[in-house]
């Protein structure tokens, strides 16, 4: 053995490379289910050969070790090259061009060029072997430059596939852009060295195989453009219906999605490294220092403003700098003229609802006192025809009376409706005017007393409707039928539900009396108790004569499924 090899520091460079591709193919087997890292893995396997076949040629001694060494060693180059090609192919577009038809024409050349490798006599077709010479300078025979054609015909498949993948995917043309680069390079050195006397040496004399190696791992693994996280993550940006734009520090964009195309009528080629505020109002500006939502109106060529929902993140670094700004823009337009069309037709349902109401409290009311004073007008007419003056005179005072009470009902009524009147009235705010008017009117002293952990805006719109008409109805009882000097109001919080208490100092009633004693009909507290079972709350009356009475209301406050009274 020691008469055909010899101790060379050429030796070190094919050897290290063969192990750093020997490396390259085991992680690439470990991670074989990442999309290319097998076709990978077994260029490296092979291009290892290749290396293994460099080192112990130049090992070797005589020429026809040599001879043998490049024979083994070349029979790999080839398979290597397509293996790559392969891996390309499958990089450019994952499961698409890596067909089993191109696959299987892409191993006839390494098949036969490894057949005529291994023939004693074929391979002569491939090299020149002169009698003298050695294993550096062999010529190309006929089927030598025929493989040798092939590979770069690879190649141009190889920077044509990377040029395809340059133009249409802007996130890989750093990566395409070194590939090609390395392709170039690596081939143009290998032809080189093939056919020159005198070949460019790489530094460190390092084989010109390991070139492109280094470029694919980076792409592969380090840049992770096969990882089904990153592509999922991608996958998933590009399929949102929300407009994604991505910004760098100096607020530009360096990315957008497809939905983002859309809203912004424009494509990413032509938005990119544009500033933010160039795309979108000046007002989106303002939004950009914080973590937040906010609605914003973009017209943007579109016939009508649609309505758009901004949200704003910040993107970190592992180090937690800030790096550049998120904005996702989501179109709530059809949400929001959706939600308008529902609340107009709870107006529209409450409105009708409250004129049926209006309508049976008119005529428990007014009706009926209109009614009385059309009898008693005609009883007077009928007494002053048969000339009792006197009882007739009796009669009209009486009227009278029922007259100025009828007014002062009607000046109560159109208080009440007064009370809370508005789109959206503030119960406390309505309330505290409603008992002030109250008190200048009527002379009755009222106190109102409100939680601390209350405000407006905790009572609903509807609840705070029914809630006001529902006390203005106690308040009236008080002062028409109790005979009242002095009201209280409290409202207070029991846990999810508001608790309004009205508490007077009038004659109060027995709770006991028969229907037939009218008790219903003055206090109207049929109408009270449906009012509050409309908005899923209580009411309890709590009364003796000589007493007064306490109305108790209960209510669900805002966020607070309504289930009746607690």
């Amino acid at each position: 053995m020691s008469q055909h090899y010899t101790y060379t520091p050429d030796i070190w460079p094919p050897a290290l490379t063969a192990l750093f591709l020997l490396l390259l193919a085991g992680y690439g087997w470990r991670r074989r289910r990442v999309p290319g890292a097998i076709p990978f893995a077994i260029s490296c396997v092979f291009a290892f050969g290749w290396a293994v076949g460099l080192m112990m040629q130049a090992a070797a001694v005589d020429p026809a070790t040599q001879r043998l060494w490049l024979r083994l060693g070349s029979i790999w180059s080839l398979p290597a090259l397509t293996a790559v090609t392969c891996f390309i192919l499958e990089y450019v577009w994952p499961g698409r061009w890596l067909s089993r038809r191109n696959l299987a024409l892409l191993s006839v050349a390494p098949l036969l060029f490894a057949a005529l490798m291994l023939s004693n006599e074929a391979h002569q077709l491939m090299v020149r072997y002169p009698a003298s010479a050695g294993a550096a300078s062999l010529p190309l025979g006929p089927a030598g430059w025929g493989s040798l054609v092939y590979s770069f015909a690879l190649g141009l498949i190889n920077i044509f596939a990377l040029s395809w993948l340059f133009a249409r995917s802007p996130r890989h043309r750093w990566l395409a852009a070194l590939m090609i680069a390395g392709q170039i390079v690596s081939r143009v050195l290998f032809t080189q060295q093939g056919i020159s006397a005198d070949p460019l040496r790489l530094p460190f004399n390092a084989p010109i195989i390991a070139l492109p190696y280094v470029v694919y791992a980076v792409a592969l693994f380090a840049a992770r453009i096969f990882d089904p996280l990153v592509m999922a993550h991608r996958t998933a940006v590009a399929q949102l219906d929300v407009g994604v734009l991505a910004l760098d520090g100096g607020q530009r964009v360096v990315d957008l999605n497809p939905a983002a195309e859309h809203i912004l009528r424009l494509p990413l080629e032509r938005a990119r490294g544009r500033a933010v505020g160039d795309l979108l109002p000046a007002q989106v500006g303002e939004h950009l220092g914080g973590e937040h939502a906010t609605e914003i109106a973009l017209s943007l060529g579109a016939p009508q403003a649609r309505e758009y929902t901004l949200g704003v993140s910040p993107l970190r670094d592992w180090r937690g700098l800030d790096v550049g700004t998120l904005l996702l823009l989501h179109d709530v337009t059809d949400q929001q003229r959706a939600q308008a069309q529902i609340v107009a037709q709870q107006r529209a349902l409450a409105t009708l609802q409250e004129r049926e109401r209006l309508a049976r409290e008119l005529h428990d009311g007014a009706g009926q006192m209109f009614g009385y004073v059309s009898l008693q007008a005609q009883a007077i007419h009928k007494l002053v025809s048969d000339g009792h003056l006197a009882a007739a005179e009796e009669q009209l005072v009486r009227l009278a009376d029922v007259a100025s009470a009828a007014h002062i009902d009607l000046r109560e009524s159109i208080l009440s409706l007064k009370a809370g009147a508005g789109a959206s009235p503030a119960f406390l705010a309505a309330l505290r005017q409603y008992l002030t008017a109250y008190q200048n009117n009527y002379g009755i002293a009222v106190a109102l007393s409100v939680a601390d952990d209350l405000d407006d805006n905790a009572f609903a719109p509807d609840t705070t409707a029914q809630l006001l008409r529902v006390i203005t109805e106690a308040l009236t009882n008080a002062r028409r039928h109790g005979g009242a000097s002095r009201v209280s109001v409290r409202v207070a919080r029991t846990g999810d539900v508001a608790r309004v208490t009205v508490a007077d100092d009038g004659r109060g009633f027995d709770e006991g009396a028969p229907a037939n004693a009218g008790v219903d009909a003055h206090f109207g507290l049929a109408f009270m108790h449906e009012r509050m079972a409309q908005v899923g709350g209580g009411l309890a009356i709590d009364s003796r004569p000589g007493a007064g009475t306490r109305v108790t209301l209960t209510a669900p406050l805002c966020g607070v499924q309504k289930g009746g009274a607690r």
